[in-house]
């Protein structure tokens, strides 16, 4: 008897309020991501759009309980909306998205939308009883890990593009599209767990699920709102555009290869001459687009240049000339008095993180340690 009063409470009270509070954070930041100023219009439609169906889903129980019709229950049917829109809202920040290509989503959810009829109506379609529902959540597993491959696979392709463009990961988005990544997971997570036990052991009730994904989605929208008045860069992401197609000319003198590499080969020597003779790695945020404009070169001739001709992508060719500053400046008994936070700046890093994560990757040892081992070598 206990327990089935603790599940009302929990039913009736802490999963209402939950679900209605993260309803209206999630309306409040879709418009406040919409009509942010100075932002990518494509990219914060689409994180908009994400952040309202994420919303909506969060009142769909107490709507559907609302209404006694079951053409209510179609508003299930926009569901993976919200996957479409983080996949397409990530990859905006990197491409033109080929919006004619994109169709078959809308297949999806007709699908969709055809799947939950056939479970609530009267007279299903196809299946009935326990295959029906089985069916059922195999569906929803089936294109939620499906969306959640594509959309991981268009944050891999983020992140090597921001690695061969930037020097700084900071006001990127890569951390924050991560995070969304991780709660989105998370959720599936639940969904999975509660399904096994569900199918598993014939009873439960769905309560401790609901109260659960609901108290966690909550929390994401809230997440997303501190965050952004944190740090309202994340409003704001620029799409990181790479170079023009090439004109006709420019393939020609691709196909002479000897030509091509010798042009390769002396941006690349310009490059080394702007770092080692101009520090210019020290710059604050400095990206390849500045380096191309410094040397009077084309970005992605410049990119192609420090893979070919110095093996590492834009991030960790920066970061090696930082952290082998750092190590000058560690042993320069003249800045003693320098902090660690103090000489990552001088040398170019923008967050003590930052600076310990490259120093770590390029010496295999923390700056502490190598400071700690540099002095007892003296």
């Amino acid at each position: 008897m206990n327990s089935e009063k603790i599940q009302l409470f929990l039913e009736n009270n802490i999963t209402e309020y939950f679900s209605y509070l993260g309803a209206i954070q999630g309306l409040v930041l879709a418009v406040v991501v919409l009509f942010y100023p100075e932002r990518h219009k494509v990219s914060n439609w689409l994180l908009s759009i994400f952040l309202l169906f994420f919303a909506h889903l969060l009142v769909a129980t107490r709507i559907t309980e609302a209404f006694s019709s079951d053409l209510v229950f179609m508003i299930y049917g926009f569901r993976f909306l919200a996957n479409i829109a983080l996949l397409f809202f990530i990859k905006s920040l990197y491409q033109n998205i080929a919006w004619r290509r994109q169709g078959w989503h809308l297949l999806v959810i007709f699908l969709d939308i055809l799947v939950i009829y056939n479970r609530v109506s009267g007279s299903p379609l196809f299946l009935e009883g326990i295959q029906l529902e089985r069916f059922t959540v195999g569906w929803y597993f089936l294109v939620s890990f499906f969306y959640l491959f594509l959309v991981i696979r268009a944050y891999q392709e983020y992140s090597d593009k921001v690695l061969r463009n930037f020097s700084s990961l900071n006001n990127i988005g890569l951390k924050l599209v991560y995070q969304i990544i991780i709660f989105m997971s998370l959720l599936i997570l639940i969904d999975l767990v509660y399904a096994i036990v569900y199918f598993g052991f014939s009873g439960r009730t769905g309560t401790y699920h609901r109260v659960m994904k609901t108290l966690i989605s909550t929390i994401f929208m809230y997440f997303i709102a501190i965050k952004g008045k944190l740090t309202p860069q994340i409003y704001q992401l620029q799409k990181i555009v790479d170079a023009p197609e090439l004109s006709g000319n420019e393939l020609d003198e691709i196909d002479a290869k000897e030509e091509i590499s010798d042009e390769i080969q002396l941006v690349g020597d310009s490059v080394i001459a702007l770092m080692e003779n101009e520090k210019f790695y020290k710059e604050e945020n400095v990206s390849i687009k500045d380096v191309a404009e410094k040397i009077n070169e084309r970005p992605y001739i410049v990119s192609q240049a420090i893979n070919t001709c110095l093996g590492k992508n834009f991030f960790d060719l920066i970061n090696s000339y930082r952290v082998e500053e750092a190590k000058i400046l560690m042993l320069d008994e003249k800045l003693s008095h320098l902090s660690m936070i103090g000489i990552a700046f001088e040398a170019g890093f923008s967050s003590k993180t930052a600076f310990n994560t490259a120093f770590k990757k390029h010496t295999g040892m923390t700056p502490s340690q190598f400071k700690r081992e540099s002095s007892y070598s003296d």
